[in-house]
This record gives structure tokens, sequence and C-alpha cells, in this order.
């Protein structure tokens, strides 16, 4: 929420707007409108999924 909020107040972004955060373990996705959040969801896929955690272990045995 903190980028959006940035953008809307020091770059005046204005409608619509979608903020994905993709982290290591989890998505967040908000869906702001005028500086107003109408949407906000959080899935368990992200970069550990797609590339492994880091610590050797294999993306196919990662319990997708």
């Amino acid at each position: 929420m903190g980028p959006y909020y940035y953008y809307y107040k020091k770059r005046a972004i204005s409608g619509l707007t979608l903020s994905v955060d993709i982290g290591g373990g989890s998505t967040d996705v908000s869906v702001y409108d005028e500086g107003r959040v109408k949407f906000i969801s959080s899935f368990r896929f992200a970069g550990d999924a797609i590339f492994g955690d880091g610590y050797g272990k294999d993306p196919s045995r990662n319990g997708f």
C-alpha cells in the first residue's frame, strides 16, 4: 500500500490503479481508485514457487 500512496500524493497519479507485490512466498494484489482501496488479496504463489527458495530446494518439490 505504501508505494501506491507515495505515487498518489507525490506524483499525482489518478484513476484505477493496480499494485502487485511479488515476494518470495506470496504475491499481494491491491486495486485503488482515486486514493481509495477497492480490493486487496494475497496468494501463496511467488518467486519461491518458480525459482526455489535459495536453500537448495528444487522448485518442483515446493508444495504446490
